[in-house]
């Protein structure tokens, strides 16, 4: 199996060659989750070879509520739970959700990785995959698919859920998107639980954006310093403000980042962003201290007020 994300995002900038033995993943299945996340697939033949380009076309707003409506925020940004790990924190993620209710938090973000899938490139392999396997894989998802979901129902949040990497691993091993099985089951529990099938997404906060995103380059560096420069990269390719639907434009002034397994927090006076690694819940990669709580307001400036 192959990193979906990285290779689309590699293929964002150069062209590949689309034939699924070099890529690691069946073509059709990459080319339709693109689409799904927004790319647009540039095809061309060199050489009697079949080559493929990705093109960002833009990321999709949720516009919760507006500054009008209601100038306040408090959420909770967790990220990369990786349930089905055997090093899974269930103790930590109850913890977390109890202090959230606590707090009366209004939304939960969840910047992927919600599952952990199978990461045996060796064991399954697309390409000589088999019915005992098929077996085993949905076996493993059914137990974590449970296992998050008996946590999450006994908490009346209000969760968002993106993509992460793992989830597109359970769609190469025949598992079609498994956040909206797992929104599918709490909403039937009167549980607000909303998927995206995305690995970035952008809400609307009180008049100002908070952007939500599962490896957009710099996915192998360890530090916020480095999730930094995802907001250079943001400014570079279309800026740091986001059009919603009646045209006005609002300010990017928070952006989480999932993917990366530490617990950081860091504010650009330069960009007027807060940049968030809400860490991950797998006990022996990061301690994930009390999550990451944002409180506050918004003034009539778009600026912040943290409480």
């Amino acid at each position: 199996m192959v990193n979906a994300l990285k290779l689309m995002e590699k293929s964002n900038y150069n062209y590949a060659i689309a034939d699924s033995n070099e890529l690691g993943i069946e073509y059709d299945l990459l080319k339709d989750i693109a689409l799904r996340c927004g790319f647009e697939v540039r095809e061309k033949f060199k050489d009697s070879k079949r080559l493929f380009k990705l093109k960002k076309s833009g990321i999709p707003l949720v516009e919760l509520y507006s500054c009008e409506d209601d100038n306040t925020f408090n959420f909770l940004d967790i990220s990369d739970l990786h349930v089905g790990s055997e090093n899974f924190n269930a103790d930590k993620l109850n913890s977390i959700l109890t202090e959230a209710m606590e707090r009366n938090v209004r939304q939960v973000f969840i910047a992927g990785d919600v599952f952990e899938a199978v990461y045996e490139p060796s064991k399954y392999d697309f390409r000589i995959m088999n019915q005992q396997k098929l077996k085993q894989i949905e076996k493993s998802f059914k137990h974590q698919l449970y296992t998050i979901y008996k946590i999450l129902k006994q908490y009346n949040l209000n969760y968002y859920a993106i993509n992460g990497n793992h989830e597109y691993c359970f769609e190469q091993l025949g598992i079609g998107q498994p956040l909206k099985e797992l929104e599918e089951k709490l909403n039937q529990d009167g549980i607000n639980f909303t998927s995206y099938d995305n690995y970035i997404m952008d809400f609307e906060i009180a008049g100002v954006i908070k952007r939500m995103i599962h490896l957009e380059s710099y996915y192998e560096r360890k530090t916020i310093s480095h999730s930094m420069e995802r907001l250079y990269e943001f400014e570079r390719h279309g800026g740091l403000n986001v059009m919603r639907s009646n045209g006005e434009l609002l300010p990017i002034r928070f952006l989480e980042c999932g993917h990366v397994h530490l617990t950081m927090e860091l504010y650009s006076s330069v960009h007027n962003v807060y940049v968030t690694q809400p860490g991950s819940l797998i006990v022996s990669e990061n301690p994930y201290e009390p999550g990451i709580f944002v409180r506050g307001e918004v003034t009539k400036e778009k600026n912040i007020i943290r409480y």
